[in-house]
């Protein structure tokens, strides 16, 4: 049985607020004999699929749950006074829940409420669950919560908290606001302390446990952890300075952020070590309680490919997909010796069988059926990659290489072992990858016809998330230390080579180190260039020389989480009744709140089609030179003749 239940706690998704990787989470809990927590993100749930998968690998349950924004004023009111918003923890007790947690976050993304921040207010909330109650834990009652709110203000001139007059009245009208919406059983109030505590605190946890009596809420221990272990703060310090754009010495004179660095309990702590820092026996209990009902979530399914709709003289796909084959072979080799024939029509059975027996003759005929619109809308499209491999590709048009000519291998491209059939008879694909690239300023119009094909809400972009990389996490370690001057690391960075000339190199590190660092690499591969600054001690993997402190610490935050974007060519495209809002969180980014927040490598696992359709602006400039051919608005250049000079 676990020793109790971590119920705030966050990971490097929460974007430069936290240094925990899924990993590390993992490691930590099993030290401290937890087999149930939640991963609480500030705003998301991009951790998600790696936590699930990691947590039921190590033999533990992993629960869904987020940090949410919570807005005074309903969010689509933006104004500065509306910027502020508190937190709510929503914890999901079963697949529904887990939707219910989908819907408020795409809805809190979207352009009329995402304000700074993804945010809905209270009244916005009970709207999305309505009547469909019981399916979340709701929890509050941390400092920045919506309970705290109503209970403690801090003075902004004297920087002191005090309680509100009418805290106690206030409080319990919201506690019973969240008891009708979400169930006495399934709301928790958070007792949280920290030492080194600032005015206000003590008094709000007091008013917390005294809320929990007269409303027969159930009190909750909670620790506010950021860092999996207790010798990582320096490093979640830092990366906040990163975020803050400060110094650390500046930060630790910031009333904002002081109690980051009074406080020793931004770890994940033990449920000896909750007891010993104020918290009773029955809030630790109560953590395992109020969460005994969570179900294992079940949300991982094969990719769904859309039925392909075929001419009616067609009973089957395979046939219709065979049609179109042998229509593409006159087409592509009108004239042809019976020898070259036979080598053909043997490569294209032997595709055809595989693509029948995996059951992907649809997605065949879906990138056939995008392609066939680029073309009759003069959209130039080109097939990179392995895809060339596949003869039927090159029949149906697709790509534009003879594979057979050329040597190409079609298993290079897709195999059998790809596909793999589970016990109760269904099978799990891993789809075949199909890069398109299509002309860059015709992309949006092929995005647009697929959400008119398959419906607004069944077609999204991709997100992709940006990472700490070696040059950018040791010119920002050395600026928050204040320790190099920007020159100095500017000429030190400047060695490092690009992640992508030395992808190889970074993939064998990560399979010797557990990580992917440039910085190891540069300390491994350039000894000489960089033994000035820092040096890499073999025997225990530490670094010494005089920036050692700016090389450990960067090397720890490569990889940490800084940002989302949105992927330069994925497109998903979903099929269930479900929309794909409702199946898979939409995000935002920048302007575009149509990004499923989840990255291109787990889509599938939702059920989803990933497509690849890359924008490439060198197929523009091809189609224009095409098309002023075809005009004959042109001129042919001829190199002039040179006279010989005589010897």
């Amino acid at each position: 049985m676990t020793s109790y239940v971590p119920l705030h706690l966050h990971s490097q998704y929460s974007m430069l607020d936290g240094v925990c990787s899924i990993k590390d989470i993992v490691k930590r809990l099993k030290e401290i004999n937890v087999t149930k927590s939640v991963v609480s993100d500030h705003g998301n749930m991009f951790a998600l699929t790696e936590w699930l998968l990691e947590t039921k690998k190590a033999g533990m349950h992993g629960l869904a749950a987020i940090e949410f924004y919570i807005s005074a004023q309903r969010a689509e009111i933006k104004e500065n006074r509306s910027r502020k918003n508190t937190h709510v923890l929503f914890v999901a007790k079963n697949l529904a829940g887990f939707k219910q947690l989908v819907k408020l976050i795409s809805r809190s993304n979207s352009n009329d409420c995402s304000y700074y921040r993804p945010r809905l207010s209270l009244e916005e909330i009970a709207e999305i669950i309505g009547d469909n109650k019981g399916n979340l834990i709701a929890i509050t009652g941390h400092l920045g919560s919506t309970l705290a709110d109503v209970i403690i203000t801090e003075n902004k001139e004297t920087k002191i908290w005090h309680l509100n007059e009418s805290w106690k009245t206030n409080g319990m009208n919201l506690i019973h606001w969240f008891h009708n919406i979400f169930g006495q059983e399934n709301f928790g109030v958070e007792i949280q302390t920290f030492e080194g505590q600032r005015s206000g605190f003590k008094e709000l946890v007091e008013c917390n446990r005294e809320l929990c009596k007269i409303t027969g809420s159930i009190p909750i221990a909670t620790a506010d952890s950021h860092y999996a272990f207790k010798h990582q703060k320096e490093l979640q310090n830092i990366l906040l300075c990163v975020q803050m754009n400060k110094t650390l010495d500046k930060a630790k004179e910031d009333d904002e952020l002081g109690i980051f660095f009074q406080s020793e309990r931004f770890y994940i702590p033990s449920r000896e070590e909750l007891k010993g820092w104020g918290n009773t026996d029955e809030e630790l209990d109560n953590t395992i309680k109020i969460t005994e009902n969570c179900e294992e979530l079940e949300i991982f399914s094969s990719p769904k490919i859309p039925v392909a709709q075929i001419p009616k003289e067609f009973t089957k796909s395979i046939d219709y997909l065979t049609r179109l084959c042998r229509e593409g072979y006159k087409k592509r080799y009108p004239e042809n010796t019976n020898e070259y024939a036979q080598k053909i029509g043997e490569r294209v059975k032997f595709e055809l069988e595989v693509i029948e027996k995996c059951g992907l003759t649809d997605y065949f005929l879906l990138v056939h059926k995008i392609i066939g619109w680029c073309n009759q809308n003069d959209i130039l499209t080109n097939v990179r990659g392995s895809a060339a491999g596949c003869m039927v590709n090159y029949l149906l048009g697709v790509s534009h290489v003879d594979p057979v000519k050329y040597g190409l291998i079609f298993e290079r491209f897709f195999n059998e072992g790809r596909v793999v059939e589970n016990p109760d008879g269904t099978k799990t694909y891993n789809l075949p990858d199909i890069d398109v690239d299509i002309q860059s300023s015709r992309r949006q119009e092929v995005i647009r016809w697929l959400r008119e094909e398959y419906g607004h809400d069944n077609v999204g972009q991709i997100a992709t998330f940006g990472t700490l990389k070696g040059r950018a996490a040791l010119k920002d370690v050395c600026r928050v230390l204040g320790t190099v001057s920007e020159a100095d690391v500017n000429q030190i960075t400047q060695m490092m080579p690009e992640e992508h000339i030395i992808t190889d190199e970074l993939r064998e590190l990560a399979e010797d180190f557990g990580y992917k660092s440039i910085i190891q690499y540069c300390l491994l591969n350039m000894e000489k260039e960089f033994a000035p600054y820092a040096v890499l001690n073999p025997e225990d993997n530490s670094i010494s020389g005089p920036m050692a402190k700016e090389f450990t610490v960067a090397r720890a935050l490569e990889g940490i989480t800084k940002n989302i974007g949105t992927h330069a060519g994925g497109v998903i495209i979903n099929t269930d009744e479900e929309k794909l809002a409702e199946k898979a969180p939409f995000v935002k980014s920048g302007e575009n709140d149509g990004i499923t927040g989840i990255d291109m490598h787990n889509c599938e696992r939702y059920g989803l089609i990933k497509l690849d359709l890359l924008g490439l602006s060198t197929l523009d400039s091809i189609k224009t030179m095409v098309d002023y051919y075809n005009a004959g608005k042109y001129k042919i250049y001829e190199k002039p003749k040179l006279e010989k000079t005589k010897e």
